[in-house]
């Protein structure tokens, strides 16, 4: 077993340890942000390529707060960081992330996703560490996300 898969499995296992040590975060449990749930599902669905299981996790078997790479809000349940930095993951960037409007870190950086930055970006006022950079992205950082966002970090460098 490489390490890669090695690690992921470990990463699997880990979450799903959390997830029976928090009765709280059942598959039917309805109380969770239900938009944010969708949204990283929809995220999920246009992700052809997880050479590395990274997502291995993402189902609604677990809560989407204890899935690997998303960390959420104590008390709203929302996703506020999304990090999936260098995971190798391949297919459409997908316009659900405009719905993570408690979001402050999103790294997508060093991946295969293809498509086109939404000028929907701009409503992620709370983004403080956006980073798309090393990807096959076209256009740019929408003007609409550089004036309220004059000295955080974003990055689409590299493609």
């Amino acid at each position: 077993m490489k390490l890669s898969q090695f690690l992921s499995l470990l990463e699997f296992v880990c979450s799903f340890l959390i997830n029976l040590s928090f009765p709280g975060y059942s598959a039917v449990d309805i109380t969770g942000n239900e938009t944010n749930k969708l949204a990283i599902l929809a995220f999920k669905s246009q992700i052809i390529e997880d050479p590395l299981r990274v997502l291995a996790s993402w189902h609604e078997s677990f809560h989407f707060c204890s899935w690997a790479r998303v960390s959420c809000s104590n008390e709203q349940e929302r996703v506020v960081s999304l990090n999936l930095q260098g995971k190798r993951l391949s297919g459409m960037l997908s316009s659900s992330i405009e719905n993570f409007s408690f979001i402050n870190l999103l790294d997508l950086s060093g991946n295969s996703f293809q498509g086109e930055i939404s000028p929907e970006l701009g409503k992620l006022g709370r983004i403080q560490n956006l980073n798309l950079g090393y990807n096959l992205l076209g256009g740019g950082f929408p003007p609409v996300l550089k004036p309220h966002c004059p000295t955080r970090d974003s990055s689409v460098a590299h493609g």
